[in-house]
């Protein structure tokens, strides 16, 4: 199946395995968590990891358990709230279309605020799509090209440092290790940049092959350790970067969320040994896939709950109408569909297609945007929100225009690639083109009437495949991709 990446602390498993299931299921291969090239978590175990409270990286945490409220004053630009939901598909968010989940406050963002129907991740990977996020740029230019295996290039500047030198309190709360500075490079321009991960009981003696089997998100332990950092003093206007893990495997919601969307008895757990289990070749049944479905989906709605306490701080402080909100997620995960899990070799749209939703009642107007959209074009719309200028050199452009009804976007082509540029994908109207370079095959998708990509109509359509195809191999030499 899809998760042999997860084996990257065992490069030759993970060839024996790619071998084995052959290079069409190798395609489904999950985030890697180490890579090839990042660290053990043999060597990071001899690292402390915060059991019940934030790890705090750079700038000392604020103590939790202070409840005076932050001394805000009006400023001139408004605050700025991104929000970042790992491995969050855009139908896990009940406004996305799906009517049994229950995300009542990402509802509410996407309800009073501008919903993209059609978001891309430039990257099914977490660090680099993170980059793309924080830069504007495509990792050609911020260069993670591979999550946990790269740093943020010193040549690009990053919305932190951006927002940092125009007077911004600047503040990431993350639930994961990759961000970590060794590991990322993210944290540039952050005066605080605290992760939150909990120790998982782990027999002694024992090496474990995933990050996940040692450490956990748990989205109120990062909540906490967010409205700890508003009650401590923040002032306006900020910049808050807020990063929930908890969509990603494992799937092991607490409860109730854990039997919310399932009741099977008898299926497969979410655990890591069920993870495992995948990895070496296992099939989950179809009854199986949909009650690892509804374990992830289960994990969604507990992130909505926590994060409604987040939102609801603000409200209550009368903060969040003058704050810009942007919710959206680094890439999707897979249950099956075409026969593939999770996410990182992955260009369809389960792994692809994430929610990205704006709030900001003073310019923003309520509304549905289904032109393309992508991860890249965050920060150039925020700069545009701001009144600033966006750095010269990215890749992004202003969503903005297409909110306010100044542009129709019928032009807009988006992209997306794997990490080594072997597949990229172009997404145009509402058709997408998935290239594998190493073959020159193509595969073209009508996404209106095939969200899920079952018929691959490049044979039938020859001169629309033909013409997404030239203009993804124009994107892939602006990108200096190689031929």
């Amino acid at each position: 199946m899809s998760w042999v990446k997860g084996l990257g602390r065992r490069p030759w498993v993970a060839l024996i395995v790619l071998i084995v299931l052959g290079a069409g299921l190798a395609a489904a291969c999950g985030e890697a968590r180490p890579t090839d090239a990042g660290p053990s978590p043999a060597a990071l175990a001899e690292q402390p990891i915060a059991t019940s409270s934030p790890t705090s990286l750079g700038v000392p945490a604020t103590q939790a358990g202070v409840s005076a409220p932050a001394a805000f004053k009006a400023q001139e630009r408004p605050n700025v709230l991104l929000i970042t939901v790992d491995t969050l598909r855009a139908d896990a968010v009940a406004a996305y279309g799906n009517p049994r989940l229950s995300t009542p406050n990402m509802d509410s963002l996407a309800g009073e605020g501008a919903k993209f129907t059609l978001a891309v991740s430039a990257m099914p990977q977490t660090n680099p799509t993170h980059a793309t996020i924080f830069t504007g740029s495509f990792p050609s230019r911020h260069a993670i090209f591979h999550h946990m295996a790269s740093l943020l290039s010193e040549s690009v500047k990053p919305l932190a440092e951006i927002l940092q030198e125009v007077g911004y309190t600047t503040a990431g709360h993350f639930s994961w290790i990759s961000f970590d500075p060794q590991y990322s490079g993210l944290e540039r321009g952050f005066a605080t940049w605290e992760r939150h991960t909990v120790d998982r009981p782990f027999p002694p003696g024992k090496t474990p092959d995933f990050y996940e089997e040692y450490l956990d998100s748990k989205a109120d332990v990062t909540s906490d350790g967010v409205l700890s950092w508003l009650e401590g003093g923040a002032s306006e206007p900020f910049f808050l970067w807020i990063h929930y893990n908890d969509a990603h495997w494992p799937y092991e919601p607490p409860a109730p969320f854990g039997s919310m969307f399932t009741q099977c008895q008898t299926c497969m757990d979410g655990s890591m040994d069920s993870i495992k289990r995948i990895a070496e070749g296992y099939a989950p049944s179809p009854e199986e896939a949909a009650h690892l479905r509804g374990l992830y989906d289960g994990e969604v709605a507990f992130v909505d709950q926590q994060l409604g306490r987040v939102l609801g701080w603000l409200r209550e402080k009368e903060v969040l109408d003058r704050t810009v909100v942007v919710l959206t997620a680094d890439h999707g995960e897979g249950f099956g569909e075409k026969g593939l899990y999770s996410h990182q070799e992955v260009l369809y749209t389960t792994a692809t297609r994430v929610p990205l939703i704006i709030r900001y009642p003073e310019m923003v107007p309520a509304s549905v945007v289904k032109a393309p959209a992508s991860s890249v074009d965050i920060l150039p719309t925020l700069m545009d929100i701001l009144g600033m200028d966006a750095p010269e050199g990215i890749h992004g452009k202003s969503l903005l225009p297409l909110v306010l009804g100044q542009e129709d976007g019928k032009e807009r082509a988006v992209f997306s690639q794997l990490w080594d540029s072997r597949k990229v994908a172009v997404f145009y109207q509402d058709k997408e083109l998935i290239k594998d370079r190493s073959t020159g095959s193509v595969q073209l998708y009508d996404l209106e009437q095939d969200l899920l990509e079952n018929n691959d109509l490049a044979q039938a359509q020859p001169d629309m495949a033909r013409s997404l195809e030239q203009r993804l191999d124009a994107w892939v030499l602006d990108q200096g991709l190689g031929r």
